[in-house]
């Protein structure tokens, strides 16, 4: 085995051995799953034209899909079936990873589904949450099966492909059909989704892209990705999901960066928020329409109230009070009588309550929402201690993952559903399960290069690095 070093920090050539590469998915597994969790998710690209979702249009457009709730359609159905085949298919072969001590996560998620299934039994609505605890379930077992198989590299090589046909496609959809029109005052992209769940889709592909930017080589290429998906989150004017990625940002960056960059980056804030505050004649309108995102639906008057969320909140809260133990059942809360109830009292036709915690309360009770939040809060323990201990890719991924769900989820549902956060999110707390060390022998990626010991762990930085992980080399400390 030989080695170099190169200012500090030692690069080692890895054992050779062919069935660490052998052991890797080919592209067409890659394209396939990414096909059918699209196909899965429900996406609905006539949906997403300018302006559909803005006023009674977009009000009548969703009465009209009341009757629907829950069924889903026949192609989905189908894409369902096939990833719990791709599932069964991976189970079937020997497990690629040693375990690893982060278990938890994984056994809340399981309880957590298990309930789910349970409240069945329950619900308002039996064949509704049939078919919602179904589709999570197809996707807990995806998880599980790829988590045994598939390295950190693989899955955030996953989750590129996936959410980048979805996002970049739609963004080149949207210019070739002249619907890419971001300097008009009320336009939103949201070119195969509402504009929500469309910026959780370009969140994910930040963090993928990110992620692959740290282990692997293509560097260049997965930053212009992680710019093209930023600037598209930000063009949906999704207030929750910009606010939730920007702290899941800060927070991966405060475990990941030195102090001496804490330190320098809080100064730098500091000071220009006093110069904003000395010098802008209008703080309080600047700060207003930042809030906004400069949406035109969205009044100043609005915020206060999270764009009306807070009656949602007040009105569920009366409902959950006749059921506080079990709640009505997985999907069993929002059936079309109860949504036209909502729709009448307060003005506007939705399908959830625009919090993941209320609507776990809602579905499964208390005991619901304590298992939410006992998923949550160790997946997120679980990531940082993977980080502090491996200083991997993938576990900063989960960590930044987790903390956009955790702080999310207090303004927006999108876990568990069948949806891609939902499937990326269980994919990551199976794979803490696992260690990067593979039962042959074999490393499955390279680790994130560590600084010195002068320094904190810090990501792949400056690159004598990127050159030798691109020649096939690890580094270690």
């Amino acid at each position: 085995m030989s080695a170099t070093s190169t200012g500090g920090r030692v690069y080692e050539a890895p054992p050779t051995m062919d069935a660490s590469h052998s052991a890797a998915p080919p592209w067409f597994m890659y394209l396939l799953i990414a096909a059918l969790l699209i196909v899965a998710s429900n996406y609905d690209p006539l949906a997403g034209r300018h302006g559909g979702f803005q006023g009674e249009e977009w009000n009548e457009t969703k009465r009209e899909s009341i009757g629907q709730i829950g069924e889903g359609g026949p192609i989905r159905g189908v894409a369902l079936l096939l990833l719990s085949g791709v599932s069964l298919l991976y189970l079937t072969r020997p497990v690629r990873f040693e375990r690893s001590g982060h278990r938890w996560g994984r056994r809340s998620m399981l309880a957590f589904g298990g309930v789910a299934v349970a409240s069945i039994a329950w619900s308002d609505d039996p064949l509704v949450s049939v078919k919602r605890a179904g589709a999570v379930a197809v996707g807990m077992l995806l998880a599980v099966a790829l988590s045994r198989r598939w390295s950190w590299t693989e899955i955030l090589m996953l989750g590129l492909v996936t959410t980048g046909i979805v996002t970049l496609g739609g963004l080149l959809l949207s210019i070739v059909f002249g619907d890419f029109r971001p300097w008009e005052g009320g336009y939103r992209f949201a070119p195969m989704s509402h504009p929500n769940p469309t910026a959780q889709d370009c969140a994910i592909l930040v963090m993928a892209a990110g992620g692959l930017a740290i282990a692997g080589p293509r560097r260049r290429l997965m930053i212009a990705i992680c710019a093209v998906a930023g600037i598209c989150m930000f063009l949906t004017r999704s207030r929750t999901s910009v606010a939730s990625f920007l702290v899941a940002a800060v927070t991966a960056g405060f475990f990941a960066r030195p102090r001496r960059e804490l330190v320098f980056g809080a100064l730098l804030v500091g000071a220009l928020v006093a110069a904003a505050i000395v010098f802008v004649p209008d703080i309080h309108g600047l700060l207003t329409g930042t809030a906004t995102m400069g949406r035109q639906d969205v009044q100043g008057s609005d915020i206060g109230t999270f764009t009306g969320r807070t009656y949602i909140w007040q009105m569920a809260y009366t409902f959950f009070l006749e059921r506080p133990l079990q709640g009505f059942g997985f999907g069993g809360f929002w059936i079309p009588q109860r949504i036209d109830m909502f729709a009448a009292q307060l003005g506007w036709v939705f399908f959830h309550a625009h919090s993941g915690y209320v609507d776990a309360a809602l579905g499964l009770g208390v005991i619901g929402l304590a298992l939410y939040l006992l998923l949550l809060g160790t997946t997120w323990v679980e990531s940082l201690q993977e980080w502090r201990q491996h200083h991997g890719a993938g576990a900063l991924f989960a960590l930044t993952l987790v903390t956009f769900m955790a702080v999310g989820s207090f303004a927006e549902t999108f876990f568990p559903l069948a949806n891609l956060p939902s499937f990326f999110a269980m994919m990551a707390v199976a794979r803490l399960t696992y260690s990067e060390e593979e039962i042959a022998g074999a490393a499955a990626q390279p680790p994130v290069l560590q600084s010195t010991w002068r320094e904190r762990p810090r990501l792949a930085g400056a690159l004598p690095a990127a050159s030798a992980q691109a020649d096939g080399w690890q580094t270690r400390p």
